[in-house]
This record gives C-alpha cells, sequence and structure tokens, in this order.
C-alpha cells in the first residue's frame, strides 16, 4: 500500500496549513484511493481529536519530539541502513519506522530558511533531515524560501536543501533566492500555492457547525436588507511584529471597522488561525479579534452590525463566511488566496514579498499595500475603488485562475511521475 508522510503543517491552528494539507491528502487521493498518509503535527493531540479520517496517522513534530525522538533515532536508523542492517527499523517508534517506509516525505511548510527567520532555522532542519537520514525522498512542495544571505542561513539552505529530491518555489523571487545560494537547478521548480486546488470535500475535520450556521443566519439577514458586507482578517503575526514595532495593531484593526461602519458597511471580523483554548498568538488570530472588539467596546463605538468570530471554525467554514462578503480585507496568505478563489473583491495588508507577487498574477497588485503604513484613510480609498471596479476584478480573477490552478498542479504531476511505480 502507498505510503505518504507530510510535515509542515497542522489541521488545528494555521487554516493555510490545514488548507494545504487537506488538499494535498484529498488530491493524491483521487489518484490514489488507497493510500495511506502520515502526518507530522506541530499540534499532534489536537488533531487527532480532529481528523476525521481513519487512514491517516498523526505522529508529533512538535520542537521536544523532533530533537530528542525523531533526529536521534533516525540517526541511528540511518546508520544502521548503512551498514545493511535496515530491517531493525521494525524496532522503532511508530513515527520512525512510519518515516522510513514512506514513498515520500512532503514538506509544505508555509515559509522555510528565511533571513529574519533565524530562531526557526533549527526546525527548517529537523523538518526534514530525519527523512534525509532514513532515506526517503523529499519533496519540498510550493512555499517562501529565502532570502539566505545571513551565513547562517545560507550554509544550512546549501547542506539540507540541496538533498531534497525537489523544491518548488511559490514566485519568481524564491526561485532566485534558491538560485542564489548555488543549488543545482534541475532541483527547483515552479508552481502555485496548493490551496488554489483546495475543495471542501477534502476536509478533514468538522468544527463548531452550529455556531457558524447562527453566525451565516445573521449574515444573511443583512444581506437580505441589502447591505454591504465587508470581511476583515487580521493576523496574529502582524499584532507581533506591531508590538516589537512598539505601535498599536488593535487601534488601527477598529480604526478601521469604525470607519467601514460610518460609511453604512457592516463587518465580519474573521481569523485564519484559531486555537480557541490557547489564548497565545501564536497561529492563533482570535485574540486580536477580541481584543479588537474589547477596544471598540470600551469606547462606546461598537457598531450594531458588528460580526466577530469567536470560535474555532475550519478552512471550509472560514470560506463559508468570506463567500458572503462583497470584500475582503485580509493579511492572512491563504485568506488571500482563498478570496481569490472565491472570486471575490479583496484588499491586501501583507508583510513581505509573497502577497505582491500573488496579486500580480490576477492583476491586483494595486490593492496590496504594507501593514507598516498604519493608513486607514488610505485603505478606505482602497474598498471604494475595489468595490467600485469590482465587476472587472472578479473577471480577472477568473481569466487568470485557471492558468494558476495548472501552475498548481505542477507538484502532483511530478510526484506522479516520479513515484509511479508506487502512486
Amino acid at each position: 500500500m502507498k505510503k505518504i508522510s507530510i510535515i509542515g503543517a497542522t489541521i488545528s491552528g494555521n487554516r493555510g496549513a490545514e488548507a494545504m494539507l487537506s488538499t494535498v491528502i484529498g488530491r493524491i487521493r483521487e489518484k490514489e484511493p488507497d493510500a495511506d498518509f502520515n502526518i507530522y503535527s506541530y499540534y499532534p493531540e489536537e488533531d487527532k481529536k480532529l481528523c476525521r479520517d481513519r487512514n491517516v496517522r498523526i505522529f508529533s513534530a512538535t520542537p521536544a519530539s523532533l530533537v530528542f525522538i525523531l533526529f536521534p533515532l533516525s540517526l541511528i536508523l540511518g546508520f544502521l541502513k548503512l551498514v545493511r542492517l535496515g530491517r531493525a527499523g521494525l524496532f522503532f517508534p511508530g513515527s520512525i519506522s512510519a518515516l522510513d517506509e514512506s514513498d515520500v516525505l512532503i514538506d509544505i511548510s508555509g515559509v522555510s530558511f528565511m533571513d529574519g527567520r533565524i530562531i526557526y532555522i533549527p526546525f527548517n532542519i529537523l523538518n526534514i533531515f530525519p527523512a534525509i537520514l532514513v532515506r526517503t525522498p523529499v519533496v519540498k512542495f510550493a512555499q517562501a524560501l529565502g532570502p539566505c544571505k545571513n551565513p547562517l542561513v545560507f550554509i544550512a539552505a546549501r547542506i539540507f536543501l540541496a538533498r531534497c529530491l525537489k523544491i518548488f518555489a511559490r514566485g519568481s523571487t524564491t526561485r532566485k533566492n534558491l538560485e542564489d545560494t548555488g543549488l543545482r537547478r534541475d532541483i527547483i521548480d515552479d508552481a502555485a500555492d496548493l490551496v488554489f486546488l483546495h475543495k471542501d470535500s477534502y476536509s478533514l475535520s468538522d468544527e463548531n457547525q452550529k455556531y457558524l450556521d447562527s453566525l451565516i443566519s445573521k449574515i444573511e439577514d443583512l444581506k437580505n436588507e441589502g447591505r454591504t458586507i465587508i470581511g476583515l482578517c487580521p493576523s496574529s503575526v502582524i499584532a507581533s511584529k506591531a508590538r516589537r514595532e512598539k505601535w498599536n495593531y488593535t487601534q488601527m484593526l477598529s480604526d478601521i471597522v469604525q470607519r467601514l461602519s460610518r460609511q453604512g458597511y457592516a463587518v465580519l471580523l474573521f481569523p485564519n488561525a484559531t486555537r480557541e483554548k490557547s489564548g497565545k498568538l501564536r497561529n492563533n488570530d482570535l485574540p486580536v479579534i477580541e481584543k479588537t472588539a474589547r477596544y471598540l467596546a470600551a469606547f462606546n463605538e461598537y457598531p450594531e452590525d458588528l460580526l466577530v468570530v469567536t470560535k474555532d471554525i475550519n478552512t471550509v467554514g472560514i470560506k463559508r463566511l468570506m463567500s458572503y462578503c462583497d470584500l475582503n480585507i485580509v493579511s492572512r496568505f491563504h485568506a488571500m488566496i482563498a478570496s481569490i478563489t472565491l472570486c471575490k473583491p479583496l484588499l491586501v495588508m501583507g508583510w513581505g514579498h509573497k502577497y505582491q507577487e500573488v496579486m500580480q498574477q490576477f492583476e491586483m497588485e494595486d490593492y496590496v499595500f504594507d501593514y507598516k503604513s498604519n493608513d486607514p484613510g488610505l485603505l478606505l480609498e482602497k474598498v471604494e475603488s475595489a468595490l467600485y471596479h469590482k465587476k472587472s476584478i472578479e473577471k480577472d480573477i477568473k481569466q487568470n485562475l485557471p492558468e494558476v490552478q495548472k501552475q498548481s498542479l505542477r507538484q502532483f504531476d511530478f510526484l506522479y511521475g516520479e513515484f509511479s511505480k508506487d502512486l
């Protein structure tokens, strides 16, 4: 039976990662229905509770598991295989034997080996090194990598990325970053993000369905009144950046909500990363949303028609909410892609080159601006412009989406070609 291991994403937490994970499994399963999957998860216990697929096994890929279990035991097994004692792998823990028996390890990390994220370099290495040690081929599906100008990042990329079977660059900037490290060009290829291929039927979980239905009922009431609904998806990543830069992200979001409300728009505050019981910002936009709502209430400026998501909802639920919005303002990469696949006009308050690259493919680069601009007035102008040009934006998306989806399919075409005997 075909075995595929996947690392770099979870079912819970970051819903962009969930969308990528479910797309990989769903897409491969369309070609190989009996395939077995091993997910190496940052949140293994939460994911085990959520996963409804019996042919998916979930193993821990927490930093502790990577450092104290996966790395050392794969090192030992790799040595045993070198001296032709590989059968000893049968006696290793399930996480090691499953990786050893896999036809391929697919790494779907959103970003990796990047200057400015040096603290994550050991994690980026340990995501793929155990597979390399036990000689399981590693394929990195579309993600942002580099720049690698920092000597430590450069050396790590040269050593470990060079041992991947294939690396798919998510955009021309990533491709140049990889080429600048001196990697062989034959292991680098281009591909659009996995989430352009996401289908609701791929979902691995059901979460808070009654809560979601209740919220949608309220949205439908507003739509029936003829109201224009603006979706606003903040980012805990930007919240953390703003805190380090010593400015008030919550105040900026509150100002945006107030200005939109004064113009007669109903606003939906929704997340694209949720860990309802955590309270921490990592992979969790709910604290940002809740703090924004409290900020508005404290100053008696909480709009009556403001709708706020306060519970865990999965990718399918988020897309359902976004489908009711006339325009989405997003600060999450995969919320941006979700809005595009729904053919919904959008504005992007992003960070890094990855947002601009995607929006350029849909002729919407004018609707991207850096979060540091901190200019709600400019944003409102962009809202008016996007709504005015709504039909032409939708037309541009529909015209360009099939080609971008075709670019995303390149990853699976490679996989099927490379492992045609196994898959």
